[in-house]
This record gives structure tokens, sequence and C-alpha cells, in this order.
């Protein structure tokens, strides 16, 4: 052991320790909950289901049940082949292999159900987050001490624990995804400077091995291939260099390329194997893609319902870091910076990044985490009164840190429904009021069930109503006079309509909140037994042209309780989504989808608004 590093080894085990410590006493409840359930499905339903491509996912849906994971199977995605595919990437998969393997072997000599989600494998997946968290800080600690002074070391790693939401996502939580490709981004910046330092083939291989690793564990982080390529570069010299550098290591190169390839090649062979294809679009979900021409910028940093700096704001030191990193080691200031933009921009143009302290930003701690050591060298370079000064600045930054930390275990900070003024009025305070809830965003279902519970806290209007008298509007075969539910007509649907009526508006012009509640409803007579009616009523918004939230009723269902031969009401409440523009569409329409027959009458919409 050499003696000049031991104040950073302390550092280091300090926040391994400590880190487990803490783990130790907040245990999770659920690991596979939610999208940690989507990025480790791909092991039980290989090695224990042998299910790679189900065509029928009950044995996921009575996992959920026994065990409470999600409460709707947002993971997964039918293909027209009627094959489920997993939404999420194998990478997480791949990295905790190891640990399920544990587990299940255990599983096998003992009395534990070997189903992939018991005790054991629970605790392998915890044990799995723990691990690769400290291999990460174990890392870096090397990367940063061939840059910085020993205590700078120690100092950095300390603050990055204890004074970022990465101690949240580290020792109080479920085992985050993002913890895991932290590791990896560690493992990268180890083996790229020691390719730089020493061009042997195998640190070559290992480069392009992690960055298809990482880009299958998150597909965005392929970024991640900035570093080694532009690793010494700062000026045309050096680029010149660095041409050079790898035209007389080319072999070495097309290794690179080649590993990089295999690393990704699970992810390709899985969704060859469930959907023939080497692509399958895994955001095909309206409400969460990637806009690059709209990046929220303000509301990624500064934004109280999730903003970076806001949760973490010893972060604008790391970004104030790259100025002494510019000046002080231009080598590797360039792969370093670009890599940030990039991800700042790509985390900005994601539209359903919602999450404490926007999370999405922990893995590029491992390079961050660079220009803030060298800040911190900077301020301890300096007199007496700038360490103080500084000193007193951070203390005050990590005590907010550790305190949020504490808010959102009890859920006094909430992970996305924060607002300004609800932040301020829970500043500093453990618990909130019922007073203080009141400033929260709405609260949101995470099924389908909707209910306006109080709804004379609102005010209500007829938006829409089609009652079917203007015989102009439709075909007049489509009209009944002999049974209406108000009015002289009635409107009827049979096997050669599979589209009926339909009532359309643009939010904004019913309101510029950013909520609001509807009520669509509709009068219907069916001519036969209803158990056997295969029609949908739908309330959908649509954003250029494509559905991001939708909600039917179908006719046949038991809860209605509809009588044949005679009128029944159906409605439903819906409570808009998050807006992707205020411009997006409302509509109200009946889906015929088995041809059947039935008359309908007084179709309606009810807006609820502030």
């Amino acid at each position: 052991m050499k003696k000049e590093g031991i104040k950073s080894l302390v550092a280091v085990w300090i926040v391994i320790i400590g880190m487990i410590t803490i783990n130790s006493f907040n245990v999770p409840h659920k690991v596979f909950a939610y999208d940690n359930f989507g990025f480790y499905m791909y092991l039980p339903n290989l090695f224990i289901y042998h299910e790679v491509a189900p065509t029928d996912i009950g044995f996921i849906q009575k996992i959920n049940e026994q065990y409470e994971l999600t409460p709707t199977l947002y993971q997964l995605s039918k293909t027209n082949e009627n094959v489920w595919v997993i939404r999420f990437f194998s990478g997480l998969s791949i990295l905790i292999l190891p640990f399920f393997l544990i587990a299940h072997l255990f599983t096998l000599v003992s009395s534990f159900p070997a189903d992939g989600y018991s005790m054991p494998y629970f605790w392998g997946f915890w044990m799995a987050g723990i691990v690769y968290a400290a291999l990460g800080l174990i890392l870096l600690r090397k990367v940063l001490r061939q840059y910085l002074s020993d205590i700078s070391v120690a100092v950095t790693l300390l603050l990055l624990y204890l004074g970022t939401n990465f101690y949240f996502f580290s020792s109080l939580t479920n085992p985050s995804p993002h913890i895991f490709v932290f590791a990896e981004y560690s493992f990268l910046l180890w083996v790229t400077m020691k390719w730089h330092q020493n061009q042997k083939v195998v640190y070559a291989r290992l480069i392009g091995l992690t960055i298809g690793l990482i880009t299958i564990t998150r597909l965005s982080e392929v970024i991640s291939m900035f570093i080694p390529l532009l690793w010494g570069v700062h000026d045309g010299e050096s680029l010149k260099n660095k041409w050079l550098l790898i035209k007389n290591h080319r072999l070495q190169l097309l290794q690179l390329v080649l590993f990089a390839f295999l690393g990704g090649f699970p992810q390709v062979l899985y969704w060859l194997i469930a959907t023939k294809s080497v692509w399958f679009n895994a955001y095909n979900d309206e409400s969460s893609q990637l806009v690059l021409s709209k990046p929220e910028f303000i509301n990624v940093l500064f934004g109280y319902r999730k903003g970076w700096l806001i949760y973490s704001p010893l972060m604008i030191f790391s970004i104030i870091g790259f100025v002494a990193l510019y000046f002080k080691r231009r080598d590797i200031f360039w792969p370093i910076f670009l890599v940030f933009l990039i991800n700042l921009y790509l985390i900005a143009s994601f539209t359903s990044l919602v999450s404490y302290g926007y999370r999405a930003f922990i893995q590029s701690y491992a390079y961050m985490i660079i220009p803030f050591g060298f800040l911190v060298q900077w301020v301890i370079s300096k007199r007496k009164w700038v360490w103080v000064a500084s000193g007193v600045i951070v203390a005050g930054f990590m005590y907010v840190n550790i305190l949020q930390a504490k808010q959102i275990l009890v859920n006094t900070i909430h992970g996305s429904r924060m607002t300004k003024e609800y932040y301020w009025a829970v500043f500093l305070k453990k618990y909130a009021s019922e007073e203080d809830k009141k400033l929260l965003l709405i609260e949101r279902s995470e099924t389908s069930e909707e209910k306006l519970s109080n709804e004379s806290d609102f005010k209500s209007k007829t938006e829409f109503l089609e009652n079917f008298e203007n015989r102009g509007k439709y075909k007049s075969t489509q009209f009944d006079s002999l049974n209406v539910h108000e009015g002289k007509y009635s409107y009827r649907i049979d096997e050669t309509i599979e589209y009926g009526p339909t009532l359309e508006l643009v939010y904004s012009q019913v309101t510029q909140d950013y909520f609001a509640w509807f009520r669509p409803s509709v009068y219907v007579y069916p001519e036969y037994d209803v158990t056997a009616n295969d029609v949908i009523f739908v309330f959908s918004f649509e954003h250029n042209g494509k559905s991001y939230k939708y909600k039917g009723i179908k006719l046949k269902d038991p809860k209605l309780s509809l009588k044949a031969n005679q009128w029944n009401k159906i409605e439903m409440d819906f409570l808009s989504p998050e807006l992707l523009s205020p411009d997006d569409k409302m509509k109200f329409y009946i889906w015929n989808k088995g041809k059947q027959r039935l008359l309908i009458d007084d179709m309606q919409i009810i807006s609820f608004t502030r």
C-alpha cells in the first residue's frame, strides 16, 4: 500500500461501509417493483419458465399478483404476432446474472420457491446493487488518483456520497438501474485510461465490451463511445496524434468494435427470437418520447418538480469545475464535457423522466465527479478562509441532501407531484401537513381506474352534446324514431358501421390549466344479450394524430349490468394526462369491434375545471 494513497482509500471504504450499513437498515420491500421488474424479467423468463418470447403471460400475471410488483404490466409490449416483448433492455439482467444463479441454486436446496422472485432472489438483486455501487466507487478512486491529490480524491468521494442524490439511490431505495450504469461508466473510464497509458489488446477489448454492455443497459448511453474516442484530444496536434495512435493499433480497433458488438449482441438476439427483427422500438408509448426539437433545459436543471440542481444542488460545483478541468487537463476535458452536454440534451428531450432529482443523471456522476474533484483541489490549494467559506456552503448542501433523502422516504417529497409552492412549504420539515399537501400537483392513478371524488371543488360544463336531432349530420338510414331516449331520434349502429359518431374537442378550448376532469357519457339500447356485445366506448387524448391516453368501456363488462331492450346510461371519469401540447385533441367515440346492432342517444362530454 502506498502511503500517499491512504486518505482516499480510507474515504472510499468509509463510503462503502456506510452504504452497506444504511442499506441494511433500509431494506426495500419490493426490489423487483416497477421498472426493475422489466429490467430483471429476462432471467426468470429464460432460466426458470423457459419463455423467452411468450404468447401467454399468465405466469407473469400470477407472479405479479403474488408479489404485487406493478399496477400494470407496462414493462411488456404485444406485437402483431401476439408475442409479448420486454420493453426494457437486457444489460441489467446480464450484470446481475451471477447473483441470480447463486440465488437460484440456493432455492433448489432450500424450502424457498424457485420462482425467480422469492426471498433468495430478492436478496441477490439487493446485494447486486450494493456490490456494483461499491465497485464503481473503487474504480472511480483509481481514476481520480491519476489526476488529483490523495486528499482531494478523499474529499471528492465523501462529497459525492453525502452531498448528492447518489446517497439516496445507492442506500435508501430499490437498487436503481442507474447505479449499475454508474459502475459501468467507472469501469469504462478506468479501462480507457489504462489503454492510453499502455496499448494492450485486453484493454481495447474491454473498452468495446463495456460500450456494448452499457448501451444495452440504457440505450442513450451509447454516447459513452465518445469517452475513449476523444480521450487525450484537445487541439489539432493532439487530434493528429490520436489518429496516428489508432492507425498504429488498427487491429485493436477492429477488436474493440467486435467486442462492442458482442457486448450488445444479447439484446439483438432477444429481439430476433421475439420479433424476428434486429431492432424493436421499446419506446412505443406516445407519452414517453424523445422530442429533440423541444428540450426542457430549465425544468431539467431548476424545475421544482424534479430539477437536478434543486434536489442535488452540490452538483452545480461539478459544472463550475469544468473551468478548472479545462485549464488543468484539457486532454480529458473535451470527452467529459461533450458527453455531459449530450446527456443533458437527451434527458431534457425525453418526455416522461419523472423522478426525484432526475435519477437519469446518476450514472453521469462517474465522469462528472472529475471536474468536481478539480474544483475541490483548487479550493484546497487556496487560503484558509476559502476553505471555511466553501466548507460552510458544502455543509449546508449536505444537510439539505440528507434531509431531502429522509423526506422522500416518508413521502414528504413526492416522486412526481412536487411544485415550487409545496417545496418551500415543506423545506427542512420532515413531515408535510394536510394543508401543505394541497400544494402538490394532482394525484394520478397508476391504473386505469379513475374517479372524480371531489366534484364540488370544480366547475362543471357541458362541452359537447350530440342528441342526434340534426338529421343532416349523418345518413338518414342511421336514425331511429321508434326507440329514443329523449327527443325525436336516436342513432342506429349496425354491422355496416365499425366506428360510430365521434365527439371531438381541443384541450386548450376547455381550459388553460394543466389538468381537468372529463365525464363522457352515452345512452345505449342493446337489442339482444349484452354479454355477447363486442362494442367499446372510447375516450382518448391524441397528439399529432396518435393516442397517448386511452380508456375504453366494453358493453359486455358485467360491472355495467346493462339490460337488453331498454335504455342504459354509460359514463366514465377521465383525468387529462400529462399534456404533450395544450392543443391536443380529445375524442369520444364508439368502436363497433364485433359489428353488432344497438341504438345510442344523448352522447355528451362534461368538463370539470378549477
